[in-house]
This record gives C-alpha cells, sequence and structure tokens, in this order.
C-alpha cells in the first residue's frame, strides 16, 4: 500500500546541489578540495609581490654589517656587503616588476619604492660610523662659521658666494638644539634622495601620466643615481627644487608633454588645458623657486632656465617670458651677491668657456686611473652611463614608432652636457650633467620597457633584471671610493684634537683632502692640503719633498690618517705606508707626536708651545 513518502523523499543533493551526493557528516568532496587549492593559489598569488618586497628588505637589513673603512680596497664597499644583502636589494626590484606588470597596486608599489629607496640610499650611512666624504664636513664647518659670527669667510672660497644651505642649516640646527651637525650630514643622502625621487615621480607622472612609465623611472632614477651628489651639499639641495621645478613646469605650462605630439613652431605654441589660477601659482611657485636656487648654487638655476627655453624652443611652453624669468634671478646674484667670486675668478671662469676637451680629460680621462680596483670602479660608472642613455634612446624609438615625432625629450637629456663646454667644475662635471639629465633618461627607459606590455613574462624579467642588477651597480659605484672618503670616530678625534692646540693663525697641513679638515675653525686656523704646498718651482710629491715643504713653510700642525694613505696607494700607485716614512721624516726634522690613536697621528712642531 502506497503511504506517499515516495513522492515526498527528497535527496541531500536536491537540498545542497553544490556538494552533490556527499554524506551528512559534512566531509569535503574532491571538487571542494580543488576549489580550495584554487582559491588558496589565488590568494598566495596576490600577496606574493608585497611578501616579496618585504623578504627583500628583510635580507637586505640582515645582511648589513658595520664595515671598518680601513680594510678597504681600490673596489671599495662592495667586496664587504655580504651575498645576503645584495640578494635583498634584487629581490625588492624583481618584487616590484612583478607587481608593475601584474595588477599594479598602489602599495606594493609603494613598498617596492621605499625598499628600493632605502636599499640604495641608506646602505653607507647604516654600515659606517660617522658620516663619509671631507666635503660634507666642510660644508657643515661653514655653517658653524655662520652661526657663530653671522657672516661669511669672504675672499676665502667660491662657496660662500652663495650661502643661503649654510645659513639656513645652521638656523635649523640651532633650532634643533644641536652643537654639531653630524646627524645632519649622515642623514642627508637619504632625505635628497628621497626628495629628489618624489620629484622625479612628480616630473613622470606630468610626462607619462600615473602609470607604469612613471613608476619605472622613479625605480631607474633610483638604481641608477650612483653620481653621489647628495651629501650634504648647496648641489643636493638644489638639485631637489631643480627636480620639482621641472615638475611644475610641465604639469601646468606645457602643452603637449614633451613626449608626445609632432613638431610644434614655438610661435604656433598651444596654452595647456589648466585653469587660469592654476597657471598662475606655477609661475609664483617657480619665481619662488629661481628665487630660492640663485643663492644657493652656482650651476643648478642656470640648468632650470635652459630646461624651461628648451620646452619653449620646442613649442611645449606656453610662457615665453618664463625663461627670462627664471634667468634672472640667479643672473642678479652672480652679478651682485657672489660679486667677490667673478672679480676674482673672472679670469677662471672665461677662460674654461669652450674648452670642452679639458672637461673631458678631467671628467672622463683622468678619473680612469690608479689601481686595478680603481679602474673597475671609474669603468663601470662610464658603462653605466652608456648603458641608460642607449636603453632611454630605445624609449624615444618606441615613441616616434607610435607616432610622436618630436625631439623634445632626447633634447632635453642631451642639453644638460652642453655645460661641460663652458666649466669643468672641478672635475666633476660629467657627473653633473649626467644627474641633470637622468630623470629624463629614466622616463625614456621607462616607455622602453613599457613597449613590453604585451609580453608580461618578458617585461616582468627585463625589468627585474635592469632594476636589480642597476641598484646593485649603484652601490658599487657609489661606494668605490669609500677606501680613503669614508671616516671613523678617530678621524674626527684628532680633528678636534688639532683645533684645540692651534692657536689662531696657525696652519694645519693634511697630506691628502681625504680628511674631515675645515670642519671647525675654518676663519681663525688655515687649513690646507699638500697639494695647495706643491709648486712647478718647488715640487712635494715624494715623501722627502713632503717633508721639505713642510719644514721649509714651517706649518705647525700635520695631520695623518690612513685614508691619506690608501689614497696615495689605490689612486697614485705610491708604496703603501708612505705617510709612515712622512711621519719619520718630520719626526727626525723638529716635529714631535701630540695625538696618536689607531692610525691617526697629529704632528705639531717642537719649538711652538701647545695651545689652550
Amino acid at each position: 500500500m502506497s503511504t506517499g513518502l515516495d513522492e515526498q523523499r527528497v535527496t541531500l543533493g536536491d537540498l545542497f546541489p553544490e556538494r552533490g551526493t556527499a554524506p551528512p557528516n559534512g566531509a569535503p568532496t574532491p571538487q571542494d578540495r580543488h576549489e580550495r587549492r584554487r582559491e588558496l593559489a589565488h590568494l598566495l598569488k596576490d600577496l606574493a609581490p608585497a611578501a616579496l618586497v618585504l623578504l627583500g628588505v628583510l635580507l637586505w637589513a640582515v645582511g648589513l654589517e658595520p664595515v671598518d673603512p680601513d680594510t678597504l680596497d681600490g673596489y671599495g664597499l662592495i667586496t664587504k656587503l655580504s651575498p645576503v644583502c645584495l640578494t635583498g636589494i634584487v629581490l625588492v626590484g624583481a618584487a616590484g616588476a612583478w607587481e608593475l606588470f601584474g595588477q599594479r597596486r598602489t602599495i606594493v608599489l609603494a613598498l617596492a619604492t621605499i625598499g628600493l629607496w632605502l636599499s640604495v640610499s641608506a646602505t653607507q650611512p647604516l654600515v659606517y660610523g660617522p658620516a663619509r666624504l671631507p666635503w660634507g664636513w666642510i660644508h657643515a664647518g661653514f655653517s658653524e662659521h655662520i652661526g657663530m659670527t653671522g657672516d661669511v669667510i669672504h675672499n676665502f672660497d667660491i662657496r660662500f658666494s652663495w650661502p643661503a644651505m649654510f645659513t639656513v642649516t645652521q638656523m635649523w640646527a640651532e633650532a634643533a638644539g644641536l652643537e654639531r651637525v653630524d646627524r645632519m650630514i649622515e642623514l642627508a643622502p637619504v632625505a635628497f634622495t628621497g626628495i629628489a625621487a618624489l620629484g622625479v615621480g612628480a616630473l613622470a607622472q606630468a610626462v607619462a601620466g600615473p602609470g607604469r612609465v612613471a613608476w619605472l623611472a622613479v625605480w631607474l632614477f633610483l638604481a641608477a643615481s650612483w653620481t653621489e651628489q647628495d651629501y650634504f651639499s648647496p648641489q643636493a639641495l638644489t638639485y631637489c627644487l631643480y627636480v620639482a621645478g621641472l615638475a611644475i613646469m610641465v604639469s601646468d605650462l606645457t602643452s603637449p608633454g614633451p613626449a608626445t605630439g609632432g613638431r610644434i613652431l614655438p610661435w604656433r605654441r598651444s596654452v595647456p588645458p589648466t585653469t587660469p589660477g592654476t597657471r598662475i601659482r606655477a609661475h609664483v611657485l617657480l619665481l619662488l623657486l629661481a628665487v630660492a636656487l640663485a643663492p644657493t648654487h652656482q650651476l643648478s638655476p642656470f640648468v632650470l632656465a635652459g630646461m624651461a627655453l628648451v620646452l619653449l624652443l620646442f613649442g611645449r611652453l606656453s610662457s615665453a617670458w618664463l625663461p627670462i624669468m627664471l634667468l634672472s634671478a640667479p643672473t642678479v646674484w652672480f652679478f651682485l651677491g657672489a660679486r667677490e667670486t667673478w672679480v676674482n675668478e673672472l679670469e677662471k671662469i672665461v677662460g674654461g668657456i669652450g674648452d670642452f676637451g679639458g672637461s673631458l680629460n678631467a671628467g672622463v680621462t683622468d678619473r680612469v686611473s690608479g689601481d686595478l680596483g680603481h679602474q673597475v670602479i671609474t669603468s663601470g660608472r662610464i658603462g653605466v652611463f652608456l648603458l641608460v642613455g642607449l636603453i632611454a634612446f630605445v624609449g624615444w624609438l618606441v615613441l616616434r614608432r607610435a607616432a610622436h615625432r618630436t625631439w623634445a625629450l632626447p633634447v632635453l637629456a642631451g642639453s644638460t652636457f652642453l655645460i661641460a663646454a663652458v666649466q669643468p667644475y672641478g672635475g666633476e662635471i660629467f657627473m653633473r650633467c649626467y644627474l641633470f639629465s637622468l630623470p629624463w633618461l629614466a622616463i625614456g627607459i621607462g616607455y622602453a620597457l613599457e613597449a613590453l606590455r604585451s609580453r608580461a613574462v618578458l617585461a616582468r624579467v627585463v625589468s627585474a633584471v635592469l632594476v636589480g642588477a642597476l641598484a646593485v651597480s649603484c652601490l658599487a659605484l657609489r661606494g668605490g671610493n669609500d677606501a680613503w672618503l669614508t671616516f671613523t670616530d678617530g678621524d674626527l678625534a684628532v680633528m678636534d684634537v688639532a683645533y684645540g692646540q692651534a692657536r689662531e693663525g696657525e696652519t694645519i697641513v693634511v697630506l691628502r683632502w681625504s680628511t674631515p679638515l675645515q670642519m671647525a675653525a675654518a676663519a681663525d686656523v688655515p687649513q690646507r692640503g699638500m697639494d695647495e704646498l706643491d709648486s712647478e718651482e718647488r715640487p712635494c710629491v715624494t715623501e722627502e719633498q713632503m717633508v721639505a715643504c713642510l719644514e721649509q713653510d714651517e706649518v705647525e700642525y700635520v695631520v695623518i690618517t690612513p685614508q691619506q694613505d690608501r689614497e696615495g696607494v689605490i689612486l697614485d700607485g705610491m708604496e703603501p705606508g708612505w705617510t709612515g716614512q712622512v711621519a719619520d721624516g718630520l719626526l727626525a726634522h723638529g716635529y714631535r707626536v701630540v695625538y696618536e690613536h689607531d692610525g691617526r697621528l697629529l704632528l705639531a712642531r717642537e719649538d711652538r708651545e701647545a695651545g689652550p
């Protein structure tokens, strides 16, 4: 007899169709397990780039170990960095490239940028003790003098004709209650590099939009900025202002951008699609930047004005009078505020105009010298410059194939090298030219890599290899001179003793400038390098000649350090221990040891009493 139950029976599959015929105890089916594995794989794939960035930063930080400058040779820092540290840097670049040509999440890309910034700019401050580079300490001494006297040292150093940074630094130090600006010098490369990278990012977005090119430009700027012009100096500060000025100019006052459009005659330029208020603000900001640059650095404001002129000639810049405005402030300062310089150094300034060969010798040929390690480092710098320029040129070709037939971008990058025809700038001119052109070159490389976007795997591999290799090479090239340009607490101590001993007018001489000279008492105590005693009539090159020169000039104090010895060995092929021979010669000719610690010596003439 039928009870009707058969018609009312409901199966488990009817209630839970996604579970099929799974038993009532809820055990997962093979299909469930497969689906969960897929979800987990997607989750891991989403988290992997951020995890790899954090892992890379962790490896970099864990791999950092203190480095004794006295153990370095001509290859510099790279031989002392652990493989773990270098692996971390490469991993950060690879993770960023993976994300950039994948989901392109801002937070992950920002983490990769921060990781790359820290690993490139903070490595040297973290592995060493006091701040590196003698020039940073010289600038600290200048700031201290202005703070103590309220005035510059007249007819002393060309940098005092552009004193704005020294004045501002002392104001900050006093406001922070600092007796010396040691910490500011140590952190300067990290701060200046980070600020400049933000400016390059803004400039790249103004040129190419907020996409892959902009991110790549920032990474390549960080990874290829080997020039080490970001130490505590006016040029580091003004470089940040220079990049900011470029970003404002391109974003608010140009139409079309320097990488887009075709040929436009200057008199047919168009008004950019920004509001009148925005353009007014841009002009005001650029004028303020020009005024700030003028008393701070002798070169940077003219380069910014030159960039505006190039944009105008290519019909991109809407304001025809902007280059004149940018040029007016530094010109007025040069003839009024820097009068001492052009009055006393006019022949030297004018004499260098047009001598491109002299700049080439001073900036390139003369630098590829020294022992094998130093030659490898200097050749590597030239190689990185050529590689960056070549890939940026490929990016320009990519733009031309996309019907953007303009020479604006390569001319902006290349025009900075015209400065080399004006002044050798102490042999550093090509490093400065490269640094001024680097934002444009980085944008060009960004376009070259962006062209691979349709082949995501290839784009990731090429970008990761390029960014990682450049970042590691950047550390190698930045640290190539660390054997003689990195200091210890002993170097600061011997100079402090010298300042405490020397009376006003007594002279302190160092055998090489690889010493934190002029870090104090710059106006009261003459401080000179042995090269300033040298002349054709009286050479002071060999150990015996140095002793004779110091004795003949009756120099009161001589500072000798291991860095001076290594500089002579690496750069000039002198025998290790040559500074010891000079010390022995001085001790045999009327000098005595005033201070000695950890290889650092302070010698004083026997015929004088100790100072206060």
